[in-house]
């Protein structure tokens, strides 16, 4: 098979794995900010939230495995014209996706802490914003700027979690947080404030920047323009 057929082959699989993966980043956050408000205000029975964080760790594993195909593909068929995305950023990103992947999978069969995927989605979100950062001359000024506030909300959500460790220990992940003193809960507040702030800036653009990727990826792949910014 030729670079031409070869290219004609994986563009579309590439863009209809990505449209996919965005697809379900979109129905995983919404999953988990409606659980995350109605756990907070109550207004919903125990099954109906524990649904709804199953359903968001279901579509988070096939949204990262689809990601993981659509990058690979994309940086086979455009390595030579990628355009601020190096193999170094490839590797970390399908390495962070598919530690997503596994530990939302252990989890779902009760194997480990239900938060311990926010740190490898963390180093996601590094790669998000380094990865837009250095390509933004050839991508959009709107969509380098979802990129990014993708990225630093990813990051936000692990460095909550990496502070909850630092400060409470090993022990935080297994269940609540009990603060004993005045201290303790000033962290624990903010660090719920932190968090809370970063999943609602970057679970839902994180998604909405992958589907954007996409349409650029639809769009420019039949004159052959495009540069691999997955």
């Amino acid at each position: 098979m030729d670079a031409i057929d070869q290219k004609s082959f994986a563009t579309p699989v590439a863009y209809r794995a990505a449209l996919a993966s965005g697809s379900l980043g979109v129905l995983a956050a919404g999953c988990l900010i409606a659980a995350d408000q109605l756990r907070a205000w109550r207004v919903a029975s125990r099954p109906v939230v524990r649904f709804l964080f199953s359903s968001h760790d279901v579509a988070t594993i096939f949204q990262s495995m689809l990601l993981v195909l659509a990058i690979v593909v994309a940086h086979r068929i455009y390595r030579q014209r990628l355009a601020g995305v190096g193999l170094g950023s490839v590797v970390v990103s399908v390495t962070a996706l598919s530690a997503i992947a596994l530990l939302q999978a252990l989890r779902l069969v009760n194997i480990g802490p239900d938060t311990l995927y926010m740190v490898p989605q963390g180093l996601l979100g590094i790669c998000l914003v380094v990865t837009n950062v250095r390509a933004r001359k050839v991508l959009p000024a709107p969509v380098v700027g979802v990129g990014v506030v993708a990225g630093l909300g990813l990051v936000m959500i692990a460095a909550s979690l990496l502070v909850v460790i630092g400060y409470f220990g090993l022990g935080a992940l297994s269940g609540p947080i009990r603060a004993s003193d005045e201290q303790a809960r000033r962290v624990n507040r903010i660090v719920h404030l932190n968090l809370d702030a970063g999943t609602l800036l970057g679970k839902p653009a994180y998604p909405v920047w992958i589907l954007l990727v996409a349409r650029a990826l639809h769009l420019r792949a039949p004159r052959d323009r495009f540069s691999g910014t997955l």
